[in-house]
């Protein structure tokens, strides 16, 4: 009785102090966790820091749009308060572990993004984490009808992609898109979690864009919107000549220099001269030419987006995704509004 009585002393004290270890373990993560919480509202902006940073950065979005759709910038800059982009960066402050030059860019990168949506009737969201800047904008319903709709003339969805996986050529299109319409950045790469034209286009996607008229890929494409149709008409120039080019025997050994020069790097690193030497009359070139030269070349192996889709865009009345219901339908009262 006595060892028995011992015994379940032991047992509770030893369950004392594991009570007391837990619960003074839960009160230092307390601590912690207030402390960064109190760390991270230090960082927050209001409209003058908020610009400043941004100046500091080089985030000249209308300065680092191509000339065609420098019109459809300002429209988006002037249809998007600073007050609204303030609220995006400081409660993503509150909600993620980014720093505030990343915050910043991931918002420049998304306002790319929105201008994509007004000008083709598809975009893919390739980035978790430029999509979190997307979900972030939603929270703020009322902020987030007024601004699309000012700037697109609907509301603009989040469309999620169920299967997590992209059509054949759905990241080469994004890449070959967004390339002819922005000015690649340092850190455009690194928002968007992968390599430009690491993803070979298709034969069929070649076949397509030299064979069929500038009409049916407007339609099949583009919106039909008056802002955006010279947009639409430009790009669709732009991808032809390029194709052509690819064949032009003059071009053939000023591409062949270029390979073996990409084919001499270690990496993809970030400077002019590279980024000046893939054109896309070369990446077609490298494509056609020999399978094995558009992975040797541009470095990268095509390979499926696997979960990292963040979702599509869907306008209002239609959209040719697949993805299911969007979420601006589904956040209901969930959603705070600004």
């Amino acid at each position: 009785m006595t060892e028995t009585l011992f015994t379940v002393i032991v047992i509770v004290m030893l369950l004392g102090l594991l009570i007391a270890a837990y619960g003074l373990t839960k009160r230092t993560q307390k601590r912690r966790h207030a402390r960064f919480r109190e760390q991270r509202s230090q960082l927050k902006h209001d409209e003058y820091t908020f610009l400043k940073q941004q100046t500091s950065l080089g985030l000249d979005f209308i300065g680092t749009t191509k000339p065609v759709a420098q019109d459809l910038a300002r429209q988006l800059e002037k249809a998007f308060p600073l007050s609204y982009q303030v609220n995006i960066f400081n409660r993503m402050v509150d909600e993620t572990e980014f720093n505030t030059q990343t915050l910043m860019e991931l918002i420049f990168e998304q306002k790319r993004f929105l201008l994509m949506t007004a000008v083709f009737k598809q975009v893919p969201m390739f980035s978790t984490r430029v999509d979190e800047v997307w979900h972030t904008m939603l929270l703020f319903t009322q902020s987030y009808q007024s601004f699309t709709e000012t700037f697109a003339g609907q509301f603009i969805h989040h469309q999620p992609n169920v299967d997590g996986k992209d059509g054949e050529d759905d990241r080469f299109l994004f890449d070959m898109m967004y390339l002819e319409l922005f000015e690649e950045m340092p850190f455009s790469e690194r928002a968007w979690g992968f390599s430009f034209y690491q993803h070979k286009p298709s034969q069929r996607f070649i076949d397509e864009w030299e064979t069929e008229s500038a009409a049916a890929l407007a339609d099949r494409y583009f919106f039909d919107r008056p802002d955006t149709q010279e947009i639409a008409r430009y790009l669709i120039r732009e991808v032809k000549a390029a194709l052509d080019a690819r064949k032009n025997y003059r071009n053939i050994q000023e591409f062949r220099s270029i390979k073996a020069n990409l084919q001499n790097r270690s990496s993809r690193a970030f400077s002019n001269d590279t980024l000046n030497a893939i054109t896309l009359g070369y990446v077609f070139w490298a494509a056609w030419e020999d399978p094995s030269a558009y992975d040797q070349s541009l470095g990268f192996k095509r390979v499926d987006s696997s979960g990292e889709t963040g979702g599509f865009f869907e306008f209002d009345g239609g959209s040719d995704s697949d993805g299911g219901s969007s979420c601006g339908s589904s956040c209901g009262g969930g959603c705070g509004s600004a």
